[in-house]
């Protein structure tokens, strides 16, 4: 927890991942993914996309506005899935 504090994206990445699947606590994991998101946590947008988390609003928002501020390493794909 110390290193989420000092805004370590790799370790809300993975406090997401445990929440999902240890835990099962949706909240937490939205939580997590969200601020890793938010630091532009690779891993985070792709594992959000691939598991199509796109029902959460914040977390749509959240890779929407990344690809809008990233476009060189947004797909179209990628949009598209998000955008839908």
């Amino acid at each position: 927890l110390m290193a989420i504090e000092l805004s370590h994206s790799e370790a809300m990445y993975n406090l997401a991942y445990y929440y999902k699947i240890i835990e099962k606590d949706y909240g937490m994991m939205v939580k997590y993914y969200l601020m890793a998101i938010k630091l532009s946590h690779k891993n985070s947008i792709k594992t959000c996309t691939n598991n199509n988390y796109f029902y959460d609003n914040e977390i749509k928002n959240a890779i929407i506005k990344y690809n809008s501020e990233h476009p060189s390493s947004s797909s179209s794909s990628l949009m598209s899935c998000v955008q839908s």
